[in-house]
């Protein structure tokens, strides 16, 4: 396991160690943060730190992450053959050599494909990269179909009625209520069960009513969830994404 040297620690914004398991890990000092945060972006650990933290509390709070880290660890070099399956959608992956620098996406439903270029065959970090990608695409492709029906049955069920929906691609920012009522979803809540799918937009839901996530809000999504809320949140953190973010 890797520690922070305290000669490697700089206070003006950003430092790197190397764990023997995870790779590179990059620190960022920030002036606002209030405690350590760790997560996976787009394939490698950012560990987050208040700015007065110690290298010793720093090595202390990687040392108490890092199982964490470990377990959520993202396994994205899918190999031909590879079958995705997600609540209403399969993503299959196959090889293909009509186009071997590139890959061939067949954003369809219930079964989509993503054909890999034979010149990946022997670069999985180009693989990886290539299929993160392809399944980003599709997901925003399909997400019309896949997720606004199901989203505007729950603002039914729940006597709601959003100005307006649309479909967004980010990878944190999962849903969005805007101020004039507008409800947007991330095409990348496709990757989630479909209880989970349901918690993002009962969450923006709650929102069409506070604007906050004051008590008063969570007493409202929680009546959504069916008095699930922390449960689903719990779920939400652990879920293993077949992306990078």
């Amino acid at each position: 396991m890797g520690n922070i040297a305290t000669d490697h620690l700089s206070r003006n914004g950003q430092t790197t160690f190397y764990d023997d398991e995870l790779g590179c890990v990059i620190v960022h000092i920030k002036p606002q943060a209030r405690r350590f945060i760790c997560r996976w972006t787009k394939g490698n650990v950012h560990l987050t730190v208040p700015p007065h933290a110690t290298t010793a509390q720093i090595n202390q709070a990687w040392t108490t992450l890092r199982p964490r880290m470990i377990a959520n660890r993202p396994t994205l070099d899918f190999k031909p053959g590879t079958v995705i399956q997600l609540d209403g959608l399969s993503i299959e992956i196959d090889r293909q050599t009509l186009e071997p620098n590139t890959a061939i996406i067949h954003s369809e439903l219930p079964t989509a494909r993503i054909s890999i270029g034979s010149d990946f065959d022997n670069k999985p970090d180009a693989r990886r990269d290539i299929i993160d990608r392809a399944l980003k695409r599709i997901a925003y492709n399909v997400a019309p179909r896949l997720l606004l029906p199901r989203a505007k049955q729950l603002a039914a069920q729940c006597g709601c009625s959003p100005a307006g929906w649309s479909i967004t691609y980010g990878t944190r920012t999962l849903g969005y209520c805007t101020p004039t009522k507008k409800i947007s979803l991330s095409s990348n809540i496709v990757f989630l069960t479909q209880e989970l799918r349901d918690y993002i937009v009962y969450h923006e839901l709650a929102h069409l009513s506070e604007m906050n996530h004051s008590q008063r809000f969570h007493q409202l999504c929680n009546a959504y969830c069916q008095g699930r809320e922390a449960a689903l949140i719990a779920a939400l953190r652990r879920h293993p994404w077949p992306i990078l973010r």
